[in-house]
């Protein structure tokens, strides 16, 4: 019965979220063919293909999203009822954490309310703005953690964590009027040269530069041109039907990679409990 394999949903996740069993190996510190054993077994309970390999790694059945998702909430729920069982020691203090504006609105809210109620002693402060700003706040000592977009640069006052992957692509409303279309609203700050060639090459006219994603997003939702967005901050809107991707071929154009960040030497106990959460927590979330 599937009661009896509670201890390996962690490991199928784990494949699920790396998409190889390589990677996942390397993560899990399992060897591969202990892996494999782990989802044959699930299989053979479940009378279920779960998972299938090809050349570029591993793809997910129904029947196996259906199994990771279960996977998912077992260890949200253990995590959560162990991080309850931790905060009767009372832990206290102010813990400051910097991210970008983007984040802190789609995962911040449920983020905050966890950690109220799982350790309502603890002080967080929230500071938004550009990843560069918070970046430089963490290294002045303002901020304990920072959640950033990446690349990062090597440095030896601080120590990063890369959680996920996202990419842009270019999002329009199912609504756009054909006047419209030949806008672009961007965000200038996200514009690389990889990203010039594709404006080139897809011809715009009119540029619309807004200071923060979510107001391109914003604009874009209502008609008024064409976005450049990251796919989790369209995801909403996407799944929503206010927002559709329409260059399918040009979907994963330039990764980014989401950091998080502390300052070498100095987490003290409550610090690096909230880091532990946020990355679990950043970790369901991306990949849902």
């Amino acid at each position: 019965m599937l009661k009896d394999h509670l201890n390996k949903l962690e490991y199928f996740c784990i494949i699920v979220e790396a998409k190889s069993f390589l990677k996942a190996s390397e993560k899990a510190y399992v060897s591969q063919p202990q892996l494999s054993k782990v989802v044959k077994q699930l299989e053979e309970d479940l009378n279920e293909k779960l998972l299938v390999r090809s050349h570029s790694g591993v793809e997910i059945t129904p029947a196996g999203v259906k199994l990771y998702e279960l996977g998912k909430s077992v260890i949200l729920n253990a995590n959560e009822t162990q991080l309850l069982i931790k905060s009767e020691n009372l832990v206290s203090g102010t813990v400051r954490i910097g991210t970008y504006d983007s984040i802190s609105r789609y995962f911040f809210p449920d983020f905050l309310k966890f950690l109220q109620k799982s350790l309502p002693d603890l002080t967080i402060t929230l500071s938004t703005g550009r990843s560069s700003v918070m970046l430089k706040n963490l290294k002045k000592g303002d901020l304990d953690i920072a959640i950033v977009v990446g690349p990062l640069r090597e440095s030896n006052q601080i120590d990063s964590k890369y959680i996920y992957s996202d990419m842009f692509g270019f999002y329009a409303s199912p609504l756009i009027s054909q006047s419209f279309k030949q806008h672009l609203i961007i965000f200038p700050e996200s514009v690389t040269e990889e990203k010039k060639v594709l404006l080139k090459r897809n011809k715009f006219k009119h540029f619309l530069n807004c200071d923060n994603l979510e107001t391109v997003k914003s604009l874009t939702e209502q008609g008024i041109g064409v976005g450049l967005l990251p796919h989790k901050v369209a995801r909403d809107g996407a799944l929503s039907g206010k927002l559709k991707l329409l260059d399918k071929n040009a979907k994963d154009i330039s990764p980014h990679d989401i950091l998080l960040l502390n300052k070498k030497g100095s987490l003290n106990s409550a610090t690096k409990l909230v880091m532990s959460e946020l990355e679990r927590f950043l970790a369901y979330w991306s990949s849902n």
